[in-house]
């Protein structure tokens, strides 16, 4: 949108040129939850002649969507008066509640008094909106002292979230199954060893939230595999410990040791952080390990795995896309990762690279790092293959192999997860009203007399078709509808993508070739190579295929 421009005019003008546009319209300018509510628009394929509300703005001679909360059209012959904030198991007489009826944590919602109405308590929903998050402005790096030479291989590090001001790192390959426990400046104030833990090759390591809620892990990369031969590798996680109050500086933790394989063969990989803050919690991956791979001709793959909360048998990585960054080579082999403690930066180092990846509200991992990157300051380094976010967010740090600085890098300013509104609960005391964020999704109700709950609808599983999760998936590839139904479909040798689809228990809505293992559509003779739903490709093992729980009611997109 340029400035002065209305997003409404935008809507106006697109609507001469396609009979899609005010759905159109309604995807480009919204979140991701109200796309999905306007991919059905998109879907049944109907025109509307005025405009398409979207969130956060007006038009013309009318009112804000959320004053309403109706997705308005002149004909309202696609969704009608559905409302966007839906009435919660009858919504009269009832309160909201997290997963269950004692789920009400006052960090769930933002309490009004004072609201005269219903529909001004909804229209708070507007206010709570986040806006965009920005690449982070930083600073130049400070050396805080050289790194213990206990430490010469240095391959990760990791703000400490249970003892301020120290990092957690270890050395490389070789190195025995301990984590040292470092200041600032690199010196050396505890010494952790992690029992039920061998050190084959640890590569990087992070800190996050866990399967015990409010408790923080320290998680342990030993996915090193120069020679790409290990069937299998493994994650340790260990809960943090707390360093004051014990005199020795050798403790111990016992470590919950999980194997990993990955769907397409053994890979070399360095890089590893865990997905944690508001958008994490609202999209249910906090906890979940994200892990990039190293390579030197092209950007790293990205996987991801979710451990359960105790070990049980092997698990398999998701493969989830590629790195978008620029550079080729040594140079952009990816060494580390991290991820801020709002959720709303990634940052990836290589040997001569250092980006930040903004992470919107509502956006997966794997699509912010498929998006644009932010270039910060760095410093050059020998070998560097660590860097963190301090616990506060407030600097990042990087250290190489060798025996090298600790470089501190402030980040002076960067847009925080704001909140985003899910839900309101209007009453039962007067003028009274809750807006609740994503710290935590309306999801439930209880039965509270004078009072009113309405809930924006949860956005689709990602990962999921129709309630379906698929098998046999190298990456899902992004839908307007936010569902996980069109995807990079594995073990396709000679199979039809009607197949594939109808092994899933869906139909089939369109095939293709792909163009070297990612989302985007081989071209051949200058045509795109469409294979519909009934044609195999040659020997080919990957197909995209877009399948459907109901055909009738989805267009190819």
């Amino acid at each position: 949108q340029e400035s002065g421009s209305s997003p409404c005019n935008f809507q106006k003008q697109a609507r001469s040129s396609s009979p899609l546009a005010p759905a159109e319209a309604m995807m480009h300018f919204s979140p991701t939850w109200l796309r999905s509510l306007a991919s059905v628009l998109l879907a049944r394929a109907v025109a509307a002649d005025e405009c398409v509300w979207a969130k956060g703005t007006h038009c013309t001679g009318g009112n804000s969507w959320l004053q309403n909360s109706k997705l308005m059209s002149k004909s309202q012959a696609l969704l009608g008066d559905q409302e966007i904030l839906q009435p919660l198991d009858g919504g009269a007489d009832r309160g909201c509640r997290g997963m269950n009826a004692d789920d009400y944590d006052p960090s769930y919602y933002t309490s009004f008094d004072g609201v005269a109405s219903l529909e001004e308590c909804k229209a708070k929903c507007q206010d709570t909106a986040p806006e965009p998050i920005a690449c982070p402005v930083t600073g130049e790096g400070q050396n805080l002292g050289t790194i213990s030479s206990m430490i010469p291989e240095a391959s990760g590090l990791a703000a400490s979230r249970k003892n301020p001001g120290f990092y957690w790192t270890h050395n490389d390959s070789g190195g025995r199954a301990r984590l040292f426990a470092v200041d600032k400046h690199g010196n050396v104030k505890k010494i952790l060893w992690v029992k039920g833990a061998n050190a084959i090759d640890w590569e990087d390591i992070a800190t996050g939230p866990g399967p015990v809620n409010g408790l923080s892990y320290v998680y342990i990369a030993d996915i090193g595999d120069n020679s790409e031969h290990r069937g299998r590798v493994q994650i340790y996680r260990v809960p943090e410990p707390k360093l004051e109050g014990s005199a020795d500086q050798h403790i111990d933790a016992m470590s919950d040791r999980f194997d990993v394989r990955y769907p397409d063969g053994a890979h070399d990989c360095e890089a590893m952080f865990i997905d944690q803050g508001p958008a994490a919690r609202a999209k249910g991956t906090s906890g979940r390990v994200y892990i990039i791979t190293k390579h030197y001709n092209y950007a790293g793959d990205i996987y991801w795995v979710d451990l359960p909360s105790r070990p049980s048998g092997q698990l398999t990585f998701t493969k989830a896309g590629m790195l978008n960054h620029g550079g080729s080579g040594w140079p952009a082999a990816v060494t580390a990762a991290d991820m801020h403690p709002e959720g709303s930066l990634i940052v990836v180092r290589a040997y001569e690279q250092l980006l930040m990846f903004p992470r919107q509200h509502g956006q997966s991992v794997e699509d912010a790092l498929r998006g644009s990157s932010c270039p910060v300051h760095r410093r050059g380094e020998r070998q560097g293959e660590a860097v963190t976010f301090g616990a506060d967010g407030s600097h990042y740090m990087t250290v190489s192999e060798n025996t090298q600085p600790m470089w501190y890098f402030p980040i002076h300013s960067w847009s925080k997860a704001a909140a985003s509104c899910s839900g309101v609960q209007f009453g039962p005391d007067a003028g009274r009203c809750e807006v609740w964020n994503q710290a935590a999704r309306v999801q439930s109700s209880v039965p509270l007399p004078g009072a009113g709950c309405f809930s924006v609808p949860a956005p689709p599983d990602p990962t999921q078709c129709g309630g379906k999760g698929m098998r046999d998936v190298d990456m899902f590839c992004p839908l307007a509808d936010g569902s996980g139904c069109k995807v990079l479909a594995d073990n396709m040798q000679r199979k039809t993508c009607r197949q594939y689809c109808s092994s899933n228990g869906l139909s089939c809505i369109n095939g293709w070739e792909e163009e070297n293992e990612n989302c985007v559509v081989k071209v051949e003779n200058g045509l795109p190579v469409e294979l519909g739903c009934d044609k195999p490709y040659g020997t080919t093992s990957d197909l995209l295929c877009q399948c459907a729980p109901e055909a009738a009611l989805v267009t190819k997109l």
